[in-house]
Order: C-alpha cells, then structure tokens, then sequence
C-alpha cells in the first residue's frame, strides 16, 4: 500500500463526533441505528474516505453512509480542523453541488480508486454499486408480479391472498438482505442524517477555511485533492 504513513495518521487520529466529543464508535451505537460492529466497520470506511480523497488529486465523492458520517464530524468545526492538521496535515473542503452517487461519475472513480489503494472492493454494504436503487425497483416489481400471479393461480381468497403477500414479502426481505446497502437512521424515527443534496469535497494545499459547505444540508458529496 503507498503512503502508509498517511493511512497510519488517518488510522491514529480519533474522529469525534456530536457535542461531547465521543469516539465515533460510540457516538453511532448511542444514537443511531448501529450495533458496534455495524459501527466499527463504518468509521473505518469514513477513514478510507478521507485517505482517498487525500490522495486523489482528482474528484472522487463517497457514499451515502459515509457522507452521513462526514456530515457529523463536520458538525464541530473545531475537531474537523484538529483532525484534518493532525491527519493529513491539510485542509479537506466539503463543496456542495454534486448529484447523488448514482449518477455521478466521481463515485464510480472512488470505488475504482478504492480497490487500486486497498486492494479489494469497497464493501458493497457501505459503497452500493452505481445502479443498485434502479435494480432494487426493477426486482421489486417483479417479486410484485409474482405475488399476484400466485394469488390468481389460488384463486382469489382470503388463504392465496395471504400466501401470495407472504410471498411477496419473504422475497423483498431476500431482495433488501442480498442487493440492499446500509442506511444511517436515528433512533426513534426513519430520518437519515442530513437531508440528501449534492455536494462534494476537495483536498487543498493549506489549512484555512474548513467549512464551505451548505450548513449541514447537503448529501452526495464528492473530494478531490489538489
């Protein structure tokens, strides 16, 4: 792996999170819908973000997961410019305008850059392939048509129509466990982090101004580095 230094720094840096300051680790499992592990395995794919986007010198935005993560930390000015000085001894800049990770050719150049500096894939849990919500919807419908086309086969009562939704369900719930990618969400409620607009990101020379953004509302985001 080059630069391992850096890694080694963004590995070393705590990443604090909400008004306390607590470890990140810790601050997902407290309020949001995150076992430890779940937890463990996101704040380290938000610290492979910030070593890519350190790296980059190119555009490149992170995933839906991630970026909640980012938003958070973003949150307390202070920390983000402790850890970008300590880390990566540089401002990383957090731009809004980018469209979501679907159709933003900057996250297919992350997952690329992803597997060339850590050699495998981005776990398809946190990094979803571009296209997934369309095939999501795609077999959907199609586990909706098979729900119906058993209800017709078992003729139209109480006990197929049961089977039938049964059906349905049991499929979507293999659908969500095979194709479907982690969501960030409080708890108590189904609201993700931050409303979801484009926004981006960009590794400067200096240290100065960390916060560019859009106030906490932003959403596909990008980094690239100078």
């Amino acid at each position: 792996m080059r630069d391992r230094d850096l890694w080694q720094r963004i590995q070393n840096q705590p990443v604090k999170l909400g008004k306390l300051g607590q470890d990140a680790e810790l601050f997902l499992v407290a309020h949001f819908n995150c076992s430890t592990q779940a937890a463990t395995e996101l704040t380290l794919e938000y610290r492979r973000f910030i070593f890519l986007v350190a790296v980059a010198g190119q555009v490149i935005a992170p995933s839906r997961a991630v970026d909640d993560v980012w938003h958070l930390h973003l949150q307390k000015a202070a920390e983000w410019q402790a850890f970008c000085e300590n880390a990566v001894g540089r401002e990383l800049r957090h731009l809004p305008g980018r469209p979501s990770p679907d159709r933003d050719p900057a996250y297919r150049a992350t997952l690329d850059l992803y597997q060339e500096r850590f050699g495998h894939q981005a776990p398809r849990r946190f990094w979803p392939r571009p296209g997934i919500g369309r095939l999501r919807t795609v077999l959907g419908l199609a586990i909706l048509v098979v729900a119906v086309a058993l209800w017709r086969m078992l003729g139209a009562n109480g006990t197929s129509a049961l089977v039938g939704a049964l059906v349905g369900i049991a499929l979507y719930i293999l659908l969500n466990y095979l194709i479907g990618s982690f969501v960030l969400r409080r708890k108590g409620g189904d609201e993700h982090v931050v409303a979801y607009i484009g926004c981006g990101a960009l590794a400067s020379d200096g240290l100065g101004s960390y916060w560019d953004g859009d106030g906490g509302d932003g959403g596909g985001c990008g980094g690239g580095g100078d």
